[in-house]
C-alpha cells in the first residue's frame, strides 16, 4: 500500500542521464548512461511507494526516494526527498522495464532513477537484458517483499535452507518446520516454536555481507558439526570452556559466525548470488542444536520491526506484544555474547581451537 518504505544503501540506486534500448538476438536489451549512485555501501536511503499496492511493482504505481536520518533514538526515517515520485514502467520494451532484482524509473516521464538490488557495478553505464535477471525460482517481476529483503541492515539470526535441527523424533531440515513444533534445548523440556519466516536474498556487491558463513564438517572436531553448516555471518554459536569462565564469567558463551572466518574451516561464502535463510523464534532466547552444533535461535531484541512489512509486523507483535513495548528483558541474550576482541582473545589463546574439518 501507499506510504510502504524500504530501506536501501545508496549503491542500490542510481540517477542517470539517457538511455537506450537494442535487441541483440530479438531480446531486449536497455542501456542506461551517466549512471551516478546516490552513495556508497555505508549510505542509506529510503525507496518509498508514495502511490500503488500490491505484491508486485506494477506499470503506474509511483515511488520516490529520501535520505535516510536518525530520529534521535537511534531509528532511521526518511528525511529530505532526494527524487520525488515518479511512476513505474516496468512492462516496458518487453517486461524489460523491471526484473526479479531490479527496476528502470523515468524512461516516460519523470524522475530518471534506477534500483538495483545486487547494487549497481562501477562505472558510468548499466545494461539490463530481457530474461537475464530472473533467479532461480523468480518471476522476472520484482515482488516488493524481494525490496524488503534487501535492506543492507538485515541482520537476522538465521539457518540456510537444509540446516538440522534437533526435535524430540529427531534431525530435521528447518524448512519442514512450522509454528507449534517443539524443538529440543540442553535445558529442559522442548521448546515450542511461535513464529518462523523465510527470506530469499538476491546477493550483490551491495550486500555481499548477507552471504553465509560455511562451518565446515568437522571444524570444532569429530563431528562437529555433523555436516557443513551455513548460518547468516551473525548467528552466534555457542562455545564451552574454562577459559571462558576465567574471562567472562561463564563457561558458556555465543560469538557470531562472522568472528570466526579463517578462510579454511569456516568461510564467508561470498560467491552465493542467492541465500534462503530461515528463523524462528521461541518464547525466549535459546540455544538449539543445528547439525550438531549448538548455535542460537531467533532473539526477541534483534527483530527489526521497523523494517518489516506491515503484515508481518502486526503479526509478531500480536504473539509477542512485549516487543512493541522494547521491554528491557527482550534485550537480554540467554548466554554471554563476546564482541570481536573478546571472540579473539579465545583465538589467539587456543582455547577455541578450530580443525582442518572432515571430522
Amino acid at each position: 500500500m501507499a506510504g510502504e518504505r524500504y530501506l536501501l544503501s545508496g549503491n542500490q540506486i542510481a540517477v542517470y542521464g539517457s538511455w537506450n534500448t537494442s535487441y541483440p538476438g530479438g531480446l531486449t536489451t536497455i542501456k542506461l548512461h551517466q549512471v551516478t549512485t546516490l552513495g556508497d555501501a555505508d549510505s542509506r536511503y529510503f525507496l518509498v511507494r508514495t502511490q500503488g499496492d500490491g505484491d508486485t511493482v506494477t506499470n503506474g504505481q509511483y515511488f520516490a526516494v529520501y535520505e535516510a536520518v536518525d530520529d534521535g533514538n537511534g531509528n532511521l526515517v526518511p528525511g529530505p526527498m532526494v527524487i520525488p515520485p515518479t511512476f513505474a514502467t516496468p512492462d516496458a520494451f518487453n517486461n524489460t522495464g523491471a526484473g526479479d532484482d531490479y527496476i528502470i524509473f523515468g524512461m516516460f516521464g519523470g524522475s530518471q532513477f534506477a534500483v538495483d538490488l545486487a547494487g549497481f557495478e562501477p562505472g558510468n553505464t548499466a545494461s539490463f537484458k530481457q530474461g537475464e535477471d530472473v533467479l532461480p525460482g523468480g518471476d522476472g517481476e520484482l515482488n516488493v517483499d524481494t525490496i524488503e529483503q534487501a535492506n543492507p541492515d538485515a541482520s537476522a539470526i538465521c539457518f540456510a535452507r537444509g540446516t538440522l535441527i534437533r526435535t524430540p523424533t529427531g534431525d530435521v531440515p528447518v524448512e519442514t518446520l512450522a509454528v507449534g513444533a517443539l524443538v529440543c534445548v540442553p535445558d529442559g523440556p522442548p521448546r515450542p516454536i511461535r513464529w518462523i519466516a523465510r527470506r530469499v536474498i538476491p546477493l550483490g556487491h551491495a550486500n555481499r555481507h548477507l552471504a553465509p558463513v560455511r562451518i565446515l564438517r568437522g571444524a570444532f572436531g569429530p563431528g562437529l558439526p555433523s555436516r557443513d553448516l551455513l548460518v547468516s555471518p551473525n548467528h552466534r554459536v555457542m562455545h564451552r570452556s574454562p577459559w571462558a569462565q576465567l574471562w567472562f564469567d561463564s563457561a558458556d558463551v555465543l560469538l557470531p559466525a562472522k568472528f570466526m572466518i579463517n578462510g579454511r574451516t569456516v568461510r564467508h561464502e561470498t560467491a552465493a548470488r542467492r541465500v534462503e535463510y530461515w528463523h524462528f523464534l521461541l518464547d525466549s532466547h535459546e540455544v538449539v542444536w543445528s547439525n550438531g552444533v549448538l548455535t542460537e535461535s531467533l532473539h526477541p531484541g534483534d527483530v527489526a520491526l521497523t523494517g518489516m512489512a506491515g503484515a508481518t509486523r502486526a503479526e509478531l507483535l500480536e504473539i509477542f506484544p512485549e516487543l512493541a513495548g522494547h521491554d528491557a528483558s527482550l534485550q537480554q541474550t540467554c548466554l554471554p555474547s563476546l564482541r570481536r576482541f573478546e571472540a579473539d582473545l579465545l583465538l589467539r589463546s587456543g582455547d577455541l581451537q578450530l580443525s582442518d574439518g572432515e571430522g
